[in-house]
């Protein structure tokens, strides 16, 4: 819906917590965000009343709205007022996870250490009554890999799904003997389990492999195929072993390197993707393999990130052309040339006066502009990292010129 049809059907429904909340989105992704938070309160507001009255939305989720409404306040600095919202979220409905890794990632960014993360959340979690593994697959999202380990471990009984997350949990803390043991004591269970970490997916095989290889000085087993190998480092790049991913796969040929690369940068290891890339120059832009749109995406994000908006833009067409699927390519192309419009606009020197209708046309230019460029950041189109990722990320700045972006 459009803004004019959803301020409509506001007019018509008695009850429009979801109309409310779809309308609070509408001005988010616009990046409206003082008119977003008015309409999640509405929608909070209407909520509460229709549960009064009995007259509820059959499944409308009100904790999706503190979710929401807690991540735009953490956006804009409102750091009470979204704290609040996500331990609403740990009250009802399905949004419990999101809420504690909404609101361990605002303490982490607040400087709080990893331990008075795990006390803060972890009172939160009795006064709610939730299950500890809830609390215990939160920390590990959000990089506290020793405070996690030690939750689980206090766990008499896990499902499937959290042992294999306690299995990966040990091998970020280094704890690679007992991850071993662990995938053996329920090996028939996990068998023929799926490992889904972020873009990257493989068997429990692979695991126990990795496991296998951690703990045998780093030997393979004869019967290994090059293509479980590369998985095998994949997925070390995922529970922070990157270094020892280009072990497993020593000499890796273009394709493999491109997939590792594209791997690390996903992973937050940016630093180590930018030195990986400079091997590969020039970059594969006329390629169209899955794995060279890859590794130009990433090296074209880089370059948008570094301000070339000229070159990114080149590079994220050359994308587009070789494959008119590939719709991220289509926004980031034009997130780059609204980017290089609005520095235009913004760089004019001289005076306009106040009352002159090209001063009232460029503000309104740069006002349409700005909203684009919210909802095409709205996309998803460039990365988003996670907390556990941006730990590994760099303090410092990158060096610029990058080696692989134009002058």
């Amino acid at each position: 819906m459009n803004r004019k049809e959803l301020e409509e059907q506001l007019l018509i429904e008695p009850f429009p917590s979801k109309l409310q909340y779809n309308m609070g989105m509408w001005y988010k992704t616009r990046g409206l965000h003082t008119e977003a938070i008015d309409s999640f309160q509405k929608s909070l507001h209407n909520n509460s009343r229709e549960f009064k009255n009995d007259l509820f939305e059959e499944g409308f989720d009100k904790s999706l709205v503190w979710l929401e409404y807690g991540k735009i306040n953490k956006w804009d600095g409102h750091k009470s007022e979204a704290i609040y919202a996500f331990q609403q979220c740990l009250k009802y409905g399905k949004y419990k996870l999101d809420g504690f890794i909404e609101w361990g990632d605002l303490l982490h960014s607040m400087g709080k250490k990893d331990s008075e993360i795990m006390d803060i959340l972890y009172q939160k979690c009795l006064e709610n009554k939730l299950s500890s593994t809830l609390l215990a697959h939160a920390l590990l999202m959000l990089g506290c890999y020793k405070e996690s380990y030690n939750l689980y471990s206090s766990i008499s009984h896990l499902s499937k799904c959290d042992y294999l997350l306690f299995i990966q949990c040990c091998l970020h803390t280094g704890e690679f003997s007992q991850a071993l043991r662990l995938l053996e004591n329920r090996s028939e269970e996990l068998i023929d389990s799926e490992l889904r970490i972020g873009s990257f997916t493989t068997s429990s095989e692979t695991l126990l492999n990795l496991c296998l290889w951690l703990t045998s000085d780093r030997r393979f087993p004869k019967s290994l195929t090059r293509s479980q190998q590369l998985d095998l480092a994949k997925l070390a790049i995922c529970h922070g072993l990157p270094d020892e991913s280009l072990s497993i796969v020593p000499v890796p040929d273009e394709t493999e390197l491109s997939q590792l690369i594209y791997l690390l940068y996903i992973e937050g290891y940016v630093d180590k993707s930018i030195d990986s890339i400079t091997t590969l120059l020039p970059l594969p832009l006329h390629m169209k393999e899955q794995h060279s749109q890859n590794l130009c995406f990433i090296a074209a994000e880089m370059m948008y990130d570094e301000g070339r908006l000229q070159s990114a833009a080149e590079h994220f067409e050359q994308i587009y052309m070789n494959d008119i699927t590939h719709t991220k390519s289509q926004f980031a192309t034009a997130a780059c040339f609204l980017q290089i419009t609005l520095e235009s606009l913004l760089s004019r020197n001289e005076p306009i006066p106040q009352e002159d209708d090209s001063m009232q046309l460029a503000e309104q230019y740069i006002h349409n502009i700005t909203q684009s460029l919210h909802i095409i950041h709205h996309t998803n189109w460039h990365t988003v990292w996670g907390t556990a990722q941006r730990r590994r990320m760099s303090s410092k700045p990158l060096e610029f010129p990058l080696p692989f972006s134009k002058a």
